[in-house]
């Protein structure tokens, strides 16, 4: 029985032991190697975000293209289908809940030029310069 107590006694020992050994063992990170793990983190964040920023040009573009392409040139068109003409304005539209009043701006969040014209109709965002009338300017008469 007295053998038993000493054996118990001398795992507990072994134990603290281990533990006290472990604890010498470790070391904290420095300085150093802490400010290079930030610079890393860093440099991948502006990686991720010059990508992202550009994601995001080119999503805001597709956007545009298909407002001005596809989602009210349906709406004007079903419009002329059962009235003959165009509206004299896109608000017309959003009177008769055929388009939403967010969907009269392009993705810079600036209106879209609308006219009537003899052979149909014009309908323009200013694009990404947000400035109409320039090179990059998104309307529904461009030929892709």
């Amino acid at each position: 029985m007295i053998e038993a107590r000493n054996m118990e006694i001398t795992l507990d020992d072994a134990r603290r032991e281990a533990v006290v050994r472990l604890a010498r063992g470790k070391r904290g990170m420095t300085l150093i190697e802490i400010m290079v793990v930030m610079a890393i983190i860093g440099l991948i964040g502006v990686v991720v975000a010059v990508n992202v920023s550009g994601s995001q040009q080119e999503a805001e573009v597709m956007a545009t293209q298909t407002l001005v392409t596809s989602t009210i040139p349906g709406a004007l068109d079903a419009y002329r289908a059962t009235r003959r003409e165009y509206p004299e304005s896109l608000e017309t539209l959003v009177e008769l809940k055929r388009l939403r009043k967010n969907q009269l701006v392009d993705s810079w969040l600036k209106p879209l030029s609308y006219e009537v014209t003899s052979d149909g109709f014009r309908l323009c965002s200013g694009g990404p310069d947000k400035t109409p009338g320039n090179t990059d300017d998104i309307c529904n008469t461009d030929d892709e």
